[in-house]
Formats: structure tokens, sequence, C-alpha cells
């Protein structure tokens, strides 16, 4: 009988080890925050989609290339601070996002811009750049 409560108890073990092996090995998702691709991944998906919108030549991909890459890592680093509380991190991160636009902008033609300030003003929504919503006045 207790031949088979430690064959029982090695069996259940080993299964256990099993299974804990096989879900690590199905995680293929990158350690951080859920639904948040990496910084450079981010802005590699960006460059792709102003490329498209946008019509960029080569020289203004590569230039818009570098403009990203540099914000998404200055992004990350003031991210990573942990001298600054949140509203500090907030506003520095509106300045900075107002810098690589304006940098970005720089690089574009008249028509780019324009269609440039279009998406922007879609992707914030009808909250706009402060989050909130306008409303009719009575």
């Amino acid at each position: 009988m207790k031949t088979k409560y430690t064959l029982l108890a090695v069996l259940t073990g080993f299964a256990l080890a099993i299974s804990s092996a096989a879900l690590r090995a199905g995680d293929d998702k990158p350690s951080g925050k859920p639904g948040k691709p990496p910084a450079g991944q981010s802005a590699e998906a960006r460059l792709e989609k102003l490329k498209t919108d946008l019509d960029l030549t080569d020289d203004q991909t590569t230039k818009i290339k570098a403009i990203l890459f540099d914000e998404a890592a200055a992004l990350k680093a003031l991210r990573d601070d942990t001298s600054l509380d949140r509203k500090d991190k907030r506003e520095k991160m509106m300045e900075l996002r107002k810098t690589y636009r304006e940098k970005t902008e720089a690089v574009l033609t008249a028509e780019q811009k324009a269609k440039f300030e279009k998406l922007l003003s879609e992707r914030r929504g009808p909250g706009g750049p402060d989050g909130e919503k306008k409303r009719k006045k009575d």
C-alpha cells in the first residue's frame, strides 16, 4: 500500500513538472507590459504607417526613422526615470512628443504636413490633446 502512494506521489510530481515546463515553453511573448511592443518595434510600425500614409521618399524615410527611434529611446529613458513623479513624467513626455513631432514636420512637404496633422487629429479622437471631450454649449 505504501508503495502505491509513493508511486502515485512520484507520478503526480512528474506530471506537474512536465505541465509546468510545457507552459513555460509555450510563452512566446516578451516580458514587460502586456500589449506594449518594445520601443524599437513600435517606432518601426509607426514609420511604416507614415511611409504609407504620407508617401514618404527614401530620404524622408531615413530621416524620420532616425527621429522616431530617437524619440522611442528618449521616451523609454523617461519612463525608466524613477526620480520623477507621474505628473512630471507626463509633462516631460508631452514636451518630448511635441519636439519630435516638430522635427518630423520639418522633414515633410506642405501637403504631407497637412496629412500628418489629419492623422494626428484622428488618433487623438474627439477628446483632443487634453483628453477632455468637447461639449456643445447650450
